[in-house]
């Protein structure tokens, strides 16, 4: 692909296509969420009734995950839960122990019709009472980054009497907070300061990324969205990798392929709610960045960090990388960082022409 035909970055018909990407779990769909919120006139009663299943279904496979590295990180003994999910007592000493057992089992009773692990309301009393066990809290709150642990569990967690009855209708909040895989090519078209904007969200996971290459198609920019948290966690297709190294690897590949060479790029470091929590126990030099010399613990100094690793993959230094630091469930976040994007895109695309 030659460079010369990026002069004109707006469409014929004024519209904006703005491709969203970034790794597994970073945002993006959050994202896409809050534009439905702030420019497509929100979510009915029926759309958020359509979430219920899937948040209701969101704890128990969080929970799951929670006894997995309970049982990994040795505060329960695995060998007293059997495949089938009954339990054996041999291991077991304590009646507490023996009854947090049989609720462990009770949760991960799979529904026989599907074979899958879904939610329904004889759970919940085990939901409960699993969840305040203080091995499980222990396991909890020492989780560390091989395990893969839905980010806002304990949000849902704590509002367990709630979200578990019969009459639960979702809120907004519920909906930003709730986890859904994105397969396959999403995209949505608003209004916004008389430009017409398209957005393109693309499924994260590796096995995903080769639909990406057929949604190039006369790009004005690119939003690359990151999850601070990352350094902390590794890749569920592949354990071995680090997530944010596997998100700079894709950002280097991207921002340096001809479609995004002079293209704006913006670069969306996410979740930043849980990063300043996270930095307070594992400094980024424990993990991805053993360069890093800066103030331990220190969130800002990070961050900054983490944003110029980011800019120096691209190899194109007369083109910017615009960074905004996010928290993609904060809808008030999100509408300045939307105001920001405008404006950055209104400049570029009358400095093109």
């Amino acid at each position: 692909m030659s460079h010369h035909h990026h002069q004109n970055t707006l469409a014929v018909d004024n519209t904006v296509n703005l491709l969203l990407l970034g790794i597994s779990e970073s945002g993006k769909s959050t994202l896409f969420k809050q534009v439905k919120i702030l420019h497509q006139n929100g979510y009915s009663k029926e759309e958020l009734m359509s979430f219920k299943i899937t948040i209701q279904n969101n704890l128990v496979l969080g929970m799951a995950a929670l006894i997995d590295a309970a049982q990994q990180l040795n505060f329960i003994s695995p060998q007293t839960i059997t495949q089938q999910g009954s339990t054996t007592t041999t291991t077991t000493t304590t009646t507490e122990d023996s009854a947090l057992y049989e609720h462990i089992a009770t949760i991960l009773k799979r529904s026989s019709s599907a074979d899958t692990l879904a939610f329904d309301s004889t759970k919940l009393v085990s939901i409960q009472y699993v969840w305040k066990h203080e091995k499980i809290q222990q396991a909890y709150h020492q989780r560390h980054s091989t395990y893969q642990i839905i980010d806002n569990l304990n949000y849902f967690l704590d509002d367990l009497d709630r979200i578990g009855s019969s009459q639960y209708v979702p809120t907004i909040d519920d909906i930003l907070h709730c986890r859904l895989r994105t397969t396959g090519v999403h995209e949505t078209k608003f209004e916004f300061g008389g430009l017409g904007m398209r957005l393109v969200d693309v499924g994260g996971q590796r096995n995903q990324r080769k639909k990406w290459i057929h949604v190039f198609d006369n790009v004005t920019a690119l939003i690359f969205v990151v999850s601070l948290v990352e350094y902390n966690q590794v890749l569920e297709e592949d354990p071995s990798t680090i997530r944010m190294n596997e998100s700079m690897l894709l950002f280097e590949e991207l921002v340096n392929c001809s479609v995004f060479y002079d293209k704006p790029v913006m670069l969306f470091l996410n979740k930043v709610d849980s990063f300043n929590e996270l930095i307070k126990k594992v400094d980024i030099s424990e993990t991805c960045f053993k360069d890093y010399s800066g103030k331990k613990n220190s969130a800002p100094d990070a961050i900054k960090f983490i944003e110029q690793k980011f800019k120096s993959l691209r190899e194109n230094k007369d083109a910017d990388v615009f960074t905004e630091v996010t928290c993609a469930i904060d809808t008030n976040n999100i509408r300045k960082v939307l105001e920001n994007l405008k404006t950055i895109i209104l400049k570029e695309s009358l400095s093109s022409k």
